[in-house]
């Protein structure tokens, strides 16, 4: 059973929510093999150095306790080119599955 925001409730920012304005396109990147997430992940601007090449990235969340991390795209196709080419590459040393968060 889960309690509190899921992990896509928790980069929005709590439970949900009527103040709805325009986003850009949200990738969630986890660590595959098992285990926690690498610590550099910690530092925001390792993701940033790996996927800033994709395009603008607006935010970057590394949720505490969670083996994943959010960068939001101002630019869909940055961010599915992103998915794309860093699926099964490594990332501080661990290879990352990037997909496009549902929304």
């Amino acid at each position: 059973m889960v309690h509190g925001p899921n992990t896509e409730a928790a980069f929005w920012g709590g439970q949900g929510g009527s103040l709805r304005y325009e986003l850009g396109t949200v990738v969630v990147i986890r660590a595959t093999g098992g285990g926690p997430r690498p610590a550099e992940w910690s530092r925001k601007a390792k993701l940033q150095e790996a996927f800033g090449d994709f395009g603008h990235i607006l935010r970057v969340e590394v949720p505490a306790g969670l083996n994943c991390a959010y960068l939001e795209f101002d630019d869909r196709r940055d961010a599915e080119d992103a998915v794309k080419e860093m699926t099964g590459k490594k990332v501080c040393g661990r290879a990352v599955l990037a997909e496009i968060a549902r929304s």
